[in-house]
C-alpha cells in the first residue's frame, strides 16, 4: 500500500497540502476538508505495533471532542491493508507557505521562554483534559513536549494512539524523562499516576527551560515569590517516591497555584536583603552570632507546642485531603450514582443515603475527622457493593449469544458509576478475565464490539457507537426509564445519499447527498431498517437477537444525555446546528462537536422521529425529538408528537439504533390506520384526516353528517384543555382544525347550540377576524374563509355512537356522496372526499365496513363497470404496498404491476396505494374520492 501522497492530491474527500512528518508506525500531512477547514491526516500502513494505535484509537473515539484541552479525532476510516484517521490540525509556528506545527517540543526547541504564569495556565488546561481522559478509564501513556500542540492558541493532548484502558494488560510506553522511575526499573507499564508524573515534568521543563533531566534543580535567577508558590508542587508533582505524588488529575490542579500572585512586602524585603547579605558578609556574621543564643532559648521554648501543633495542623490537613479526594471522584457522580440504585439497586437505595446525607453534613461543617470516618464508611459501602455486583464472566467459551450477552453486561457495568469505586486490584483482575474473554469470542467477528464506535459496513455509511445498558431521567415528564439492554446508536442522522443508496428514492429537500435525509414517512423508516437488518445480517455483522431500527424515545434520551458520562459541558452552539447557526440549510455531520459519546448532532441539525416512551394520547402518533436547522436554540430541546400517516416537515429525519429485536417488528409497527378517539362529557370524539389540505368546512361538516355525528363544540376552556391533553394536533398543531362555529352577523355562534363563542384566553386572530368559519390552530382561535382544512373534529352523543350508521339501511340521499350500488352480498359507497387513505380507511371502519377490496378477477370487472360513470375521478381503493409487495386489506396479495399516476406529493415506497381511474388500477398517493364497502346483513357491521 502506498501511503505517500503528492501535494494537491485528494485523499477521501480531502486535498493534500503538504507532508509534515514521518514516523515508524505512518505518515502525517496536512489537509484541506471539503469545506475548506485545515486537518491533520495520519496513514497507518498494518503492522503490529498499527494495530495498537487502531485499539488506542477507538479508545480515544470516546471521549474525542469532550473536553476543550484533547485533541478532536473527526474521523477513522479504512484502506487497503491499514488505516487512516483526520484530527485538527496545530497552529502554524512558520511564515509564508511553510507548516510547522505548534507544539510545546518545538516552541522549547526555539527557545521559547514560558513566564510562571503562562506555564501554570498551559499546565492547569492539560489537567482539565487530563482529568477527562482518566474520567473515563483511559490512560494516554506517553505525555510529552511533542505530544501537546497548540489549536487557536489553546493547549491540548495529542497523539491519542498509544491510549488504552486503565488496568488493562499493555506494554511499556512512553519516553525517558517523562516515564517514572519505578516504571523503567520494573517494566511495567504505567497506570493513570504515571500521566500525572509527565504532566509534572512537562511543568518543570516550562517554568525553568530544563531537560526533564534535571529535575528537581530550580535556576538561580527565578523569583523568591515564584519559587515559594511552585516549590511545594514541584516537589510532590514528580516525587521520586509515589506515595508522595498526587493521586489524581484533580488533586494535581487543586495542588497547583491558579496564578503566580504578586511578591508580598515580606518577599521584597528577602530579595533586598540577599542582596545586602552579599555586600556586607563580616557585619552579617557578627549580628548572627549575637542573636543565635537568644534564638536558641526562645526556641526551645516554643518548640515543644509548636510541633504539637504542627502534628495536629498536618493530620486534619490529610484528613481533609483524604475526603476531598473522595469527593473528587464522588461528587460528578453523585446523581448519577443515584439513579443507578434507583434503577437496578433499589434495595441499595436506602443504606446510600443515609451514608451520604452525615458525611455531606460533616463537610458543611467543617468537621473533618468524623467526616474522614463516614468517607471510609461510604467508600466502602461503595467499593463492596460495586464489587458484588460485578457480572459474572464464564471460564468456558459457550454459545455465541450467551457469551455476547455476557461481554455487554461487563462492558456496560464498567462503564456505570458504582464502577469508578471497584477497588483497583479487583477491577484490574477483572479485566483481565474480560480481556481473555473478549479474544476468545470476537475471532473472525465483524460486526461492532461492546465499546466505542464500529465503522465497517462496506455499503451502508453506518458507523455506531456502544451505548451500555442504563437509566434515564426523561426530561419532558420527569419519570425514569430503565434500559435493561446495551445497544449501539447511529453516531450521524441518517443521510440523504445513503438512505436514496438503499430506498432508491430521495424525499429530501437537500442537494447535499451527505446531509441528513428529511421528509420520509414512518413505513419508510421501517423499510430502511428492514432492508439494513437483511444485509447486516447476511455479511454476519449483526449481534444476535439485534436490528436495525428507529430507536425509542428512552433510548434516545439516554443517548442524548450522554449514558453514564454525565452533563456535556461544551457550548451549546459548539455542538447543535440551529437556526442561528445553520445558514438557513442542514448540514453534513462533524461540522459541530458531538455529545460525550461521540454522537454528532442529536439535539440540532434535524429533530428525529422516535418511538414513544410512553402509549401517546394519540394512537397514530410518533414522537419528534430534538431540535433543527429551522428551530431557535431553546427549542433544540423540544418534544413534538406527529401522526404517522402525515407528510413529514422538512427538518425533520432520523438516525438508527441496533438493539434487541427480531423481524415480527417491522410487520407489527407497519401502519395502516387506526383510531385518535376519546370521549367525555357524555360524547365520543374523533379527528379525522391528515396534514394534507383536503376539504373545505361545508365538506368536513357532511362528512360529519355521513357518519351519523356533527362537528365538534368546545364548551368551556377546561373542555378545550381535555383535546390538548387527548389530541394535540387538534388544538397545538400548526394545521387548522375545523370545528362547529361560524360567524353570524359578525357574532361567533355555536351552530348545534346556538350558545355564543367564548373564546377564553385564547383570542381570534386579527388577520382572519372578519372570516366565516371557525378553526383552532397553535393553541388560538382562527376564522377563515375559503380555508381547504387538512383535519376536523368530530362528535356524537354517547347514546347514539353504537347506533351512528342506521341511516346507510335507511335508503335515505347520503351527504357527500356520489353513488351506491350492490355487488353479490356487498354495498358500496363511492365518497366524494380526497382524504388521505390513511384516514380514508379509519373512515370506512367508522362507517361499519372497509375501504372496498375488489380482490378477485370477477369483483374487479363488477367495480370497474358500476363506477364507469365516474372513471375520470381518482378512486381510492382498499390497496397499499407494504415493503416490497402489494396486498388488499382483505390480506390477499396484489401481484399484477400498478403503474404510478403522477403527481406524486413525495418520493415514497410505502405511501403508495391502489386507485381506480379510466377503468384501470394505478398506484397514487392522491385521490377524489374513495369506495367503502360493506357486507349486507340486518344491521351494518365491519367485515
Amino acid at each position: 500500500m502506498n501511503i505517500f501522497l503528492e501535494d494537491g492530491e485528494l485523499f477521501s474527500g480531502c486535498r493534500i497540502l503538504r507532508r509534515c512528518g514521518q514516523g515508524a508506525y505512518g505518515v502525517v500531512y496536512l489537509a484541506e476538508n471539503v469545506i475548506g477547514q485545515k486537518i491533520v491526516m495520519k496513514l497507518v500502513p498494518h503492522t503490529d505495533s498499527s494495530d495498537r494505535e487502531l485499539r488506542g484509537l477507538r479508545n480515544y473515539m470516546r471521549i474525542s471532542g469532550t473536553h476543550p484541552n484533547l485533541l478532536q479525532v473527526f474521523h477513522i476510516g479504512e484502506m487497503d491493508d491499514g488505516f487512516f484517521y483526520t484530527m485538527e490540525a496545530a497552529d502554524n509556528l512558520a511564515s509564508g507557505d511553510d507548516y510547522r506545527p505548534a507544539t510545546l517540543g518545538n516552541m522549547l526547541r526555539e527557545g521559547r521562554k514560558f513566564s510562571p504564569e503562562e506555564a501554570v495556565a498551559v499546565t492547569r488546561e492539560l489537567l482539565g483534559g487530563m482529568a477527562a481522559v482518566h474520567a473515563a478509564h483511559l490512560v494516554h501513556r506517553d505525555i510529552k513536549p511533542d505530544n501537546i500542540i497548540f489549536v487557536n492558541g489553546k493547549a491540548k493532548l495529542s497523539d491519542p494512539g498509544l491510549i488504552a484502558e486503565d488496568g488493562s494488560t499493555m506494554t511499556l510506553a512512553g519516553t525517558p524523562g517523562f516515564i517514572p522511575p519505578e516504571v523503567l526499573l520494573s517494566g511495567k507499564p504505567a497506570d493513570s499516576r504515571g500521566d500525572l508524573y509527565a504532566i509534572g515534568k512537562v511543568f518543570y521543563c516550562m517554568v525553568t527551560g530544563n531537560s526533564p533531566s534535571e529535575y528537581p534543580l530550580l535556576p538561580g535567577d527565578m523569583r523568591i515569590e515564584v519559587r515559594r508558590q511552585l516549590l511545594p508542587a514541584l516537589m510532590q508533582m514528580c516525587n521520586n517516591n509515589p506515595a508522595k505524588r498526587f493521586k489524581s488529575a484533580e488533586a494535581f490542579l487543586h495542588g497547583m497555584p491558579e496564578k503566580i500572585a504578586s511578591p508580598t512586602r515580606w518577599e521584597k524585603f528577602r530579595s533586598d536583603f540577599r542582596d545586602w547579605k552579599v555586600l556586607n558578609r563580616e557585619k552579617y556574621r557578627r549580628i548572627v552570632s549575637g542573636t543565635v543564643l537568644a534564638a536558641l532559648v526562645l526556641l526551645g521554648c516554643a518548640a515543644f507546642f509548636g510541633v504539637r501543633a504542627e502534628l495536629r495542623r498536618r493530620e486534619l490537613a490529610g484528613l481533609r485531603e483524604k475526603v476531598n479526594s473522595f469527593l473528587r471522584l464522588h461528587t460528578p457522580r453523585k446523581e448519577l450514582l443515584a439513579l443507578q440504585f434507583e434503577a437496578f439497586l433499589p434495595q441499595k437505595l436506602e443504606a446510600y443515603k443515609k451514608l451520604l446525607a452525615p458525611l455531606e453534613k460533616d463537610v458543611s461543617s467543617g468537621s473533618w475527622r468524623e467526616a474522614a470516618r463516614q468517607t471510609d464508611r461510604l467508600s466502602d459501602f461503595l467499593s463492596g457493593t460495586a464489587a458484588a455486583n460485578l457480572p459474572d464472566i464464564p471460564a468456558e467459551k459457550g454459545e455465541f449469544k450467551r457469551d455476547f450477552d455476557i461481554d455487554g453486561a461487563a462492558r456496560s457495568f464498567l462503564a456505570a458509576p458504582l464502577a469508578s469505586f471497584l477497588p483497583p486490584a479487583k477491577r484490574a483482575a477483572y479485566m483481565e478475565k474480560l480481556k481473555k474473554h473478549e479474544d476468545a469470542l470476537f475471532v473472525g467477528w465483524l460486526g461492532p464490539r461492546c465499546e466505542g464506535l464500529w465503522h465497517k459496513s462496506e455499503e451502508f455509511d453506518l458507523p455506531l457507537l456502544f451505548v451500555p445498558s442504563g437509566a434515564v431521567r426523561m426530561q419532558y415528564n420527569g419519570r425514569t426509564a430503565k434500559i435493561p439492554y446495551h445497544f449501539w446508536i447511529g453516531k450521524n442522522e441518517i443521510s440523504g445519499g445513503y438512505f436514496t443508496r438503499a430506498m432508491k428514492i430521495s424525499p429530501q429537500s437537500s442537494t447535499d447527498a451527505k446531509a441528513p435525509v428529511e421528509r420520509v414517512a414512518w413505513n419508510d423508516m421501517l423499510f430502511f431498517c428492514r432492508l439494513v437488518t437483511r444485509r447486516l445480517d447476511g455479511e454476519g455483522k449483526l449481534p444476535p437477537g439485534y436490528i436495525v431500527r428507529p430507536p425509542t424515545e428512552a433510548e434516545w434520551e439516554y443517548a442524548a444525555q450522554n449514558a453514564w458520562l454525565g452533563k456535556d459541558t461544551t457550548p451549546f452552539e459548539d455542538r447543535a446546528v440551529f437556526k442561528q447557526n445553520s445558514g438557513g440549510r442542514s448540514q453534513p455531520p462533524g461540522t459541530r462537536l458531538p455529545n460525550r459519546l461521540g454522537i454528532s448532532d442529536i439535539y440540532g441539525n434535524i429533530a428525529e422521529t422516535v418511538i414513544p416512551f410512553e402509549k401517546p394520547a394519540m394512537a397514530n402518533s410518533l414522537v419528534v425529538r430534538g431540535g433543527s436547522f429551522q428551530c431557535s436554540q431553546k427549542n433544540c430541546f423540544r418534544r413534538q408528537r406527529n401522526l404517522m400517516y402525515q407528510w413529514i416537515p422538512a427538518d425533520i429525519g432520523f438516525r438508527v439504533v441496533v438493539a434487541p429485536g427480531d423481524m415480527s417488528f417491522f410487520d407489527e409497527n407497519f401502519f395502516i390506520s387506526g383510531p385518535t378517539q376519546a370521549a367525555t362529557r357524555g360524547k365520543v370524539y374523533e379527528l379525522i384526516g391528515g396534514n394534507l389540505a383536503a376539504y373545505t368546512w361545508s365538506e368536513a361538516e357532511k362528512l360529519c353528517r355521513l357518519l351519523g355525528g356533527r362537528l365538534a363544540e368546545i364548551e368551556d376552556e377546561k373542555h378545550l384543555k381535555f383535546f390538548d391533553e387527548k389530541m394535540p394536533l387538534a388544538v397545538s398543531g400548526g394545521w387548522p382544525c375545523f370545528v362547529n362555529g361560524r360567524n353570524i352577523g359578525g357574532q361567533w355562534v355555536w351552530l348545534r347550540s346556538k350558545r355564543k363563542v367564548d373564546f377564553g384566553k385564547w383570542y381570534p386572530s386579527r388577520d382572519g377576524a372578519l372570516g366565516k368559519y371557525l378553526t383552532i390552530r397553535q393553541k388560538m382561535w382562527k376564522s377563515e374563509t375559503d380555508l381547504r382544512g387538512p383535519i376536523f373534529l368530530c362528535e356524537w352523543d354517547e347514546k347514539d355512537y353504537p347506533r351512528r350508521n342506521d341511516q346507510l339501511e335507511s335508503g335515505v340521499k347520503l351527504p357527500q356522496t356520489l353513488a351506491r350500488f350492490s355487488i353479490g352480498d356487498k354495498d358500496y359507497l363511492l365518497v366524494n372526499s380526497s382524504m388521505l387513505w390513511n384516514a380514508a380507511v379509519r373512515f370506512c371502519e367508522l362507517m361499519g365496513g372497509r375501504m372496498a377490496c375488489p380482490d378477485t378477477e370477477e369483483c374487479r370487472k363488477a367495480v370497474i363497470e358500476k363506477l364507469k360513470d365516474f372513471s375520470h375521478l381518482r378512486i381510492f381503493l382498499g390497496g397499499y404496498r407494504k415493503f416490497d409487495k402489494w396486498y388488499w386489506l382483505s390480506g390477499r396479495e396484489i401481484r399484477e404491476t400498478l403503474p404510478p399516476t403522477p403527481p406524486a406529493m413525495l418520493p415514497s415506497v410505502n405511501r403508495n396505494f391502489v386507485i381506480l381511474k379510466n377503468g384501470k388500477f394505478y398506484d397514487s398517493q392522491i385521490s377524489d374520492a374513495f369506495l367503502l364497502e360493506w357486507r349486507r346483513t340486518s344491521s351494518v357491521s365491519s367485515i
